[in-house]
C-alpha cells in the first residue's frame, strides 16, 4: 500500500486496490483466529476478497490490452476455485 504523493499514487487504479487491500488484510488477520463468520467461511471469504480485488483493478486497467491476459486468468482462477468449492460442498453433502 502506498500514500498518495506522487502521479502514480493517485491513479483511480491504485486508490481502489489500496482501498479494497485494507479489507483482505483484514480478513487475512482474522483467518487464523476465526474460521466462520456466521454462514461464510472466513478462508474462502479471503480468497474471493482477494481475486476480487484483483480482478476489479484489473477491469480499471482493461484499456491496456497487456492486462487482458492477466485479466483471463484471474477470471480462470476464480471460476476454477468457484467450482472446487461447489464441488467440495457437493461431497461432503453427500457423505453426510
Amino acid at each position: 500500500m502506498r500514500l498518495p504523493g506522487g502521479t502514480y499514487e493517485t491513479e483511480l487504479v491504485t486508490q481502489v486496490f489500496d482501498a479494497m487491500s485494507i479489507v483482505f488484510f483484514l480478513i487475512a488477520l482474522l483467518d487464523g483466529t476465526v474460521k466462520k463468520m456466521g454462514r461464510i467461511s472466513v478462508p474462502q471469504l479471503g480468497f474471493f476478497w482477494g481475486m476480487l480485488t484483483i480482478t476489479v483493478a484489473l477491469v480499471i486497467l482493461s484499456n491496456q490490452p497487456e492486462t487482458w491476459i492477466c485479466l483471463i486468468i484471474t477470471l480462470v482462477a476464480t471460476a476454477l476455485g468457484v467450482a472446487a468449492l461447489f464441488a467440495n460442498r457437493g461431497a461432503a453433502g453427500g457423505s453426510a
